[in-house]
């Protein structure tokens, strides 16, 4: 009883400490959570509004707590441990106490029941023992009870001993959990009070915070409305003044474009619709014709077919009377398939059963003819076999008669009887063996035809069902190329309203940036002073720019004077530098001079060459050295002549068209030309800038139509400098005369850039070519003329594919991708055109390395097959090629369909592929085993030769007339074929059965509408 106590108080001890445990750990980890939670949205919140610094102290803050918190889940598992111990330690001292108490009190009932037996003789007849050795026994039994008194005493001693070591420890127990549970109480409540100032200070903390970002947000937002109607205010303003402007010179765009439209577009109306009416009418007219005139040929041939069938099979009916020798034979199928045709209403269904009447029936009769031609062989061969042993018999039975007994006679007469009874047996045999095999054909052809009747309606039902299939595929087509358009027009609004807000945008940073220009210039414009150098020279000098000048500077002169000396051409001298050998121009009015003058008109066309004005001569004076006086003049001006019309040139050589615009330097150093571009960005504060490429009037785009604002995409260079450029629309309706048919010209891709060295750049041809060191791109004739000597001639150029090949055929498009060579072949799932190296390049990774392709003119040939309704079938006609066919051909299948058929085909060719290699790997294996076979056979002739010619020796010749026994081994060459092939179609199909096909074959067999399915049925019916 007390060992079930001591269990019990054990396990709800054990109860007890999992619990507190449990609790401890739950506790522990829902705080943990609790302030990760906290913490994490203390600290989204903290990282919207602190800075780094709070936010590095907050980090500080959670990882401590972490810290913390791993030294508390580390200091409870310790004391778990430690509790965990002491209390299996207790209870393995209570067990071994409750053992010792038990031996003790064994060892004590055994003591008194071995006093108490000691009295009475133990056996069958107990019996009381005599004084004398009853009083020698008491006297022992006196010993023991003293020996035992003390021995239990020493053991109540023990016992006592053990139990208050036990009371005290667990007073000692009791007084420790006392003290631990005050200070665990104490620990509690100073955490509790710890949490409560945490939580305090996070509300506090919090609330602050959420205060101060209401103040921010509230001041944002005034801020936000302040801007924003000030900027409404300007935009709207900016918006009124440009929708003005915009608004009268499209008013009168409008009126006279809607005018030429409204003719022009009545004119082409009028034609396009008449021509149109008569296209659909002739196309029309052309179909039914071509839909009549095909089936008449079609029927006609049917017709042809039917009556030929006919004959064929009433030829055969006659063939099969004359062969038959019954007067009362019953009708063939072929006969009673025959009467029951009527040749005024015969329909596809009877004329196809008619025609596989007439093929069983040919099977047949070819079955026949094999069956006798092997009658007639076999039979001729018996009785050549009979007419040889009959004589072979005669002639030995003339040499051996004398060795001929009565047993003989019997062998002789008994192997006569056998070889009759085997002749019986095989006629009874062979006569069973036919009659099954015409039944099992009968029964054949009868599966056959309700094969054939289920196949028809199995098609008729899949065409249905394709055809509706076909039908919603069309509608979603339609459905989704009607989304498409809304969605793009969509999106081009979208777009169109962006790109007016840009452009409103970039007005308006263009107007405050020409306000700061014109400030700037009206500053530097007010800082020219009157100088005198002590000579009684006067000079001018800016405080701003530092420039000197020994003209009066624009700014300083009258509005009238300026244009009247600008105005007057007269005043302008040419004069001739012996020194140079260059002409320049001089003022003698102003005294300015003028070098680089532009070039005859013929020379230059519509262009002229920059001017630049220098005003230091050898006949004025220059400013002296004076420490009062500014620093001196400089003999550049500052005057825009650098930029001539519709030209930029480069502003450190002033020569050269600027062909890149550097992003990262000044507004007045920003266009350079390539050699200065190099030059001025080899320092290493300028390594780093970034440039755009411009063409020679300072534009970054490409080439544009002379006549509309299109891009451009033909270059003329028969026709005159400047109408050189036009688009497509453009070049088809100037270039459509039999004069310019014969110019030169170029197809190239809208937006080619044009070559950065030639001469005139606003009529620079198409960059043909690209330089990785001069990083420009250059004409043929220009890349050879600079980079023919020094060390650009080592520079390598790489060809830019830019000239588009020209279109052949009116099918020809050209690649959506490089837009430059012509289509070859069409994505079944992009459905987009491709080169051949384009199509490799985007398909060559991804989903895409799976898709398929379909070359470009089978494609393009999709318009020339004409569909056909013939009853309930199609006939598909192509009215190039004369071809039809009843399936739908390849390129009028969406491309879904095209890339599933492409994949089914390359996986049939596979498997072909695979079958045929397994089929090589069985014939060698075959050849093998024949070899093998050939050699057995070989060997065991040798070994039965062998055996004969020893018997031959040994023993008297075989009797004449018993019938000659054939080797087992022995086979013919048919045979030995047949097992050959037998044995290679067993291991193909044994190869090919693979248990994905099984499991397909029994899908097939299970599904409904398959001709499996069909078959299996018919197998069962039958059976």
């Amino acid at each position: 009883m007390f060992l079930v106590r001591l269990r019990q108080f054990n396990r709800g001890m054990r109860a007890k400490i999992h619990t507190d445990a449990a609790s401890t750990i739950q506790h522990a980890w829902r705080t943990k959570k609790g302030k990760t939670v906290l913490a994490t949205r203390v600290l989204k919140r903290k990282l919207s509004v602190d800075e780094k610094a709070s936010r590095d102290a907050f980090l500080a803050r959670q990882r401590l707590l972490a810290e913390l918190e791993k030294r508390r889940q580390e200091s409870a598992i310790l004391m778990q441990s430690r509790i965990r111990g002491y209390l299996a330690r207790a209870h393995v001292r209570r067990l071994r106490e409750a053992r010792r108490l038990d031996c003790a009190v064994r060892y004590i009932q055994a003591s008194w029941r071995r006093a108490k037996g000691r009295w009475v003789v133990p056996g069958p007849n107990p019996r009381v023992v005599s004084p004398r050795r009853r009083y020698a026994l008491h006297l022992r039994f006196l010993a023991q009870r003293q020996r035992l008194e003390w021995e239990r005493e020493a053991a109540c001693l023990r016992i006592q001993c053990q139990m208050r070591r036990v009371l005290a420890c667990k007073r000692v127990d009791a007084l420790r959990r006392a003290r631990q549970e005050v200070l665990d109480a104490r620990a509690r409540v100073e955490a509790q009070q710890r949490h409560l100032n945490a939580c305090a200070t996070d509300i506090a903390r919090v609330y602050r915070g959420h205060v101060v970002r209401r103040r921010i947000a509230r001041w944002n937002r005034a801020a936000r409305v302040i801007q924003h109607m000030v900027r409404l205010w300007q935009a709207k303003k900016l918006r009124r003044l440009m929708r003005r402007v915009r608004d009268e010179r499209r008013k009168r765009e409008r009126e006279a474009a809607t005018c030429i439209q409204r003719h022009a577009r009545g004119r082409i109306g009028r034609h396009k619709a008449k021509r149109r009416a008569m296209q659909i009418a002739a196309l029309a007219r052309r179909r039914v014709a071509m839909a009549i005139r095909i089936q008449a040929r079609a029927r006609g041939v049917r017709a042809r077919e039917t009556v030929a069938l006919v004959r064929r099979a009433r030829v055969l009916v006659a063939t099969q009377h004359a062969r038959t020798l019954h007067r009362n034979r019953p009708p063939s199928s072929l006969e009673l398939t025959l009467q029951g045709v009527n040749l005024a209403r015969i329909s596809k269904t009877q004329v196809a059963a008619l025609a596989l009447a007439v093929a069983d029936a040919r099977d047949e009769m070819q079955r026949q003819d094999d069956a006798i031609v092997l009658l007639q062989c076999l039979y001729r061969g018996h009785t050549g076999r009979r007419v040889a042993q009959t004589k072979l018999e005669a002639r030995i039975a003339m040499s051996l008669f004398w060795a001929l007994n009565s047993k003989t006679q019997e062998k002789i007469a008994r192997a006569h009887l056998e070889f009759k009874s085997a002749r019986d047996i095989q006629r009874v045999l062979r006569g069973f063996l036919g009659r099954r095999k015409q039944r099992h054909a009968k029964e054949e052809r009868e599966r056959a035809a309700l094969r054939e009747a289920y196949r028809r309606d199995r098609v008729a039902q899949d065409d249905k069902k394709k055809w509706l299939e076909q039908l919603d595929m069309e509608k979603f087509q339609a459905e989704s190329l009607v989304r498409k358009e809304l969605e793009l027009k969509v999106h081009v609004a979208h777009q169109h309203e962006e790109i007016a807000r840009l452009e409103a945008q970039a007005q308006m940073f263009k107007l405050q940036a020409m306000e700061a220009q014109q400030k700037v210039q009206d500053r530097q414009d007010a800082a020219w002073t009157e100088v005198d150098d002590g000579f009684g020279n006067v000079y001018f000098y800016n405080s701003v720019t530092s420039e000197t000048s020994w003209e009066r500077p624009a700014a300083l002169r009258p509005k009238a004077e300026t244009k009247a000396v600008e105005d007057r051409e007269e005043d302008w001298e040419e004069l001739y530098n012996p020194n140079t050998g260059q002409i320049y121009k001089h003022n003698r009015v102003t005294g300015a001079v003028k070098m680089n003058i532009p070039p005859p008109l013929e020379e230059r066309g519509d262009v002229k060459a920059p001017d630049v004005p220098v005003a230091s001569t050898s006949d004025q004076p220059k400013p002296s050295d004076d420490k009062t006086a500014p620093p001196a003049a400089t003999d550049a001006t500052t005057n825009d002549a650098s930029k001539t019309k519709g030209i930029e040139t480069c502003w450190r050589c002033t020569k050269r068209a600027a062909v890149k615009e550097c992003v990262n330097c000044d507004a007045g150093h920003k266009l350079y030309c390539a050699a200065c571009f190099t030059k001025e960005h080899k320092a290493a504060t300028k390594k780093a800038h970034d440039f755009k490429r411009v063409v020679g009037d300072g534009s970054t785009s490409g080439a544009m139509c002379h006549r509309c604002d299109k891009m451009a995409s033909y270059h003329c260079e028969t026709c005159e400098p400047g109408f050189r450029y036009m688009c497509d629309d453009c070049f088809g309706s100037s270039h459509a005369t039999a004069e310019c048919l014969a110019h030169t010209r170029h197809h190239f891709r809208p937006g080619a850039a044009r070559c950065s060295q030639c001469v005139v750049p606003p009529e620079a041809r198409i960059a043909t070519l690209s330089c990785g060191a001069c990083q420009d791109k250059f004409c043929a004739s220009c890349f050879a003329a600079s980079h023919a000597k020094g060390k650009k001639a080592g520079h390598a150029a790489v060809s830019i594919h830019v000239l588009k090949a020209p279109l052949v055929a009116e099918s020809d498009a050209y690649c959506t991708e490089c837009d430059v060579e012509l289509c070859t072949k069409l994505c079944n799932l992009c459905g987009d055109g491709f080169c051949d190296a384009c199509f490799a390049a985007t398909h060559a990774h991804g989903h895409k390395a799976d898709h398929s392709a379909i070359a470009w003119h089978e494609m393009a040939q999709a318009g020339d097959w004409v569909d056909v309704v013939e009853g309930k079938g199609h006939v598909y006609y192509n009215i190039t090629t004369k071809e039809h066919t009843t399936e739908k051909p390849s390129v009028l299948l969406l491309g879904v369909e095209r890339h599933r058929e492409m994949m089914a085909e390359k996986a049939r060719e596979k498997k072909k592929a695979e079958g045929e290699r397994d089929a090589e790997l069985v014939a060698l294996r075959e050849q093998v085993k024949a070899l093998e076979e050939e050699k057995e056979i070989a060997r065991r002739q040798a070994k039965e030769l062998e055996i004969l010619n020893k018997q031959s020796d040994e023993a008297p010749p075989p009797p004449t007339d018993a019938k000659p026994l054939k080797k087992r081994w022995w086979k013919s060459k048919a045979q030995l074929e047949r097992e050959k092939k037998e044995r290679e179609h067993q291991v193909v199909l044994k190869l090919m059965m693979t248990k994905q096909r099984e499991e397909a074959l029994h899908r097939e067999a299970m599904q409904v509408g398959t001709a499996s399915y069909a078959n299996a049925i018919v197998d069962d019916l039958l059976k």
